[in-house]
């Protein structure tokens, strides 16, 4: 079975806004946020349904087994609604097609109770047992890594939940400042939402004067030094990414990558007849900021433009092949952007 037939965590939600409760949840995948927050929707809808506390319970796979799980979940309420079982670490199960306790049960549930498992990381085979026949019945779930336009669409959608709204290009701009993690998107956004008050719209202006306030540095700031070739400030700022921001050094690479590639574009992109908003899209990068990539592009030339970009190679190459200290890679890296 195909890895990519497997249901998004994205639509337990939406299931369970139309009514459909699931006696088993089996929730795999990478993104802890995605299971997370399915499981914070899963709550909200069955908690209401139980009537005593001890129908509520948490197991760990670490110190249990999957047979307690399953005797648990058959065993009656103490009260006359629904039980709740959320297993965590569920990954720490040795799951098998010969045990048949597990899947007996996933063929013939409680109507009264409600598992809910967390598998951190993936499932190899997804066509091996038990994981077929949980498929089958509908059980299984991936929460994938969001990337790109998933991502971006999310987080619109996330702040619309809040109420406020968000543009496509604010919303991609605010995930080249804060990066692809969820759980620190949500925390910025918190922020956010703080600083703009009774403002229905995350503006371009809230996204860099919050930035200011908190006197953080975002990517753009390093590209700013970098175009104005200010050598200092430019290892200053990135010193300060690497140490205080999630980016770690692989994300500054590769958004300085993304940089010097969108400059490369510059030249066709101003002989075209493409609105502003379009060719900064397609330069990746916020209007705002696309004045600036011109006259960067300008000031670097195609020759140091191409030689930036064989030695952000270089630095990926030796990030992931050796043993050199980060902040050296990135002092070296600099330097040899900056090189005439």
């Amino acid at each position: 079975m195909a890895k990519s037939k497997v249901p998004s965590v994205l639509e337990i939600k939406t299931e369970l806004k139309s009514k459909i409760i699931k006696p088993v949840y089996f929730i795999f995948g990478e993104d802890s946020f995605g299971a997370n927050e399915a499981l914070k929707e899963i709550k909200k809808v069955v908690e209401p349904l139980i009537d005593s506390d001890f129908d509520k319970e948490t197991y760990y796979a670490s110190n249990c087994s999957l047979a307690d799980v399953i005797n648990a979940a058959r065993t009656f309420p103490f009260g006359g609604g629904k039980k709740l079982i959320i297993v965590k670490n569920a990954d720490e199960f040795k799951f098998s097609a010969k045990d048949e306790t597990f899947l007996n049960y996933i063929k013939s549930t409680s109507d009264l109770t409600v598992i809910v498992f967390l598998y951190e990381g993936n499932i190899s085979r997804i066509d091996s047992e038990p994981f077929k026949t949980l498929l089958k019945q509908n059980y299984l779930y991936e929460s994938a890594e969001l990337k790109g336009e998933s991502l971006n669409k999310w987080l619109i959608q996330f702040v619309a939940e809040k109420n406020k709204k968000i543009s496509y290009e604010n919303a991609s701009l605010l995930l080249e400042i804060v990066g692809e993690n969820r759980t620190l998107l949500e925390t910025q956004l918190e922020k956010i939402f703080e600083y703009i008050g009774e403002s229905d719209e995350i503006t371009f202006k809230a996204i860099e004067e919050l930035a200011t306030k908190l006197k953080t540095y975002t990517i753009f700031n390093l590209f700013n030094s970098i175009d104005k070739r200010n050598r200092a400030e430019s290892l200053k700022i990135a010193y300060n990414l690497l140490e205080k921001s999630d980016m770690g050094i692989i994300g500054i690479i590769a958004m300085l990558n993304k940089h010097f590639t969108a400059l490369l574009r510059i030249n066709d992109l101003e002989k075209s007849d493409l609105s502003l908003q379009e060719k900064a899209k397609i330069a990746g990068t916020h209007h705002f900021y696309y004045k600036g990539l011109v006259d960067a592009a300008r000031e670097f030339g195609i020759r140091r433009i191409s030689n930036a970009l064989e030695a952000i190679y270089e630095a990926d190459v030796q990030v992931k092949s050796s043993s050199t200290d980060e902040k050296t890679i990135l002092t070296i890296l600099i330097a040899k952007i900056l090189s005439e």
